[in-house]
């Protein structure tokens, strides 16, 4: 297990500049498109067309280390007497299980958080099994990544098949598999 995950950390590093890269590239192009759509403007009832707007999302690895927590730990009321408080005999109930989206076993340790618009959304991965849906390459876990239908793509895999702007598959993907 832990030369799996080793072998994961080592794959992430040599890959952050180049994913890093990649993602420069490819938004770099990404705006370059959207600004030259903008140029054109409008459509022919002379309303400005609407465009999809691409959405990208952060990763948060919980539990986060003691110093990144985002609320101040709850202090006790002072002021309220403990006599007053009655404890139920019966225990809490217990909290569901987290499950991995990849795999839909339960996580014991580590968590990592895929960030999506509101937390309901928001999907819970192993550390070692964040990774890209397409080529099975380990995602970065310090940097992006892209999303579609609720599953993660690194940048390279999220172009190549949605074309950056437009969410359906790139006219010549067929070919280009064909070649590889």
């Amino acid at each position: 297990m832990n030369k799996e995950l080793g072998k994961i950390k080592d794959d992430q590093r040599q890959n952050a500049v180049t994913d890093t890269l990649a993602a420069l590239v490819y938004d770099v192009n990404a705006t370059a498109e959207v600004l030259r759509r903008g140029g054109q403007g409008k459509d022919r009832g002379g309303r400005k067309s609407q465009q999809k707007e691409e959405i990208e999302y952060r990763l948060r690895l919980t539990p986060a280390p003691e110093d990144e927590r985002p609320f101040p730990a709850p202090r006790k009321r002072d002021n309220i007497p403990d006599e007053k408080f009655t404890v139920d005999e019966g225990s809490p109930p217990p909290m569901a299980p987290v499950v991995c989206a990849y795999c839909n076993e339960e996580i014991d340790g580590p968590i990592l958080t895929a960030l999506a618009p509101n937390s309901e959304r928001a999907q819970k991965f192993h550390t070692y099994h964040f990774m890209c849906c397409y080529c099975q390459k380990a995602l970065n876990m310090h940097g992006t990544f892209r999303e579609h239908d609720r599953k993660p793509y690194c940048h390279d895999c999220f172009y190549r098949l949605y074309n950056g702007l437009r969410y359906e598959p790139d006219e010549h993907q067929a070919t280009i598999e064909k070649l590889i």
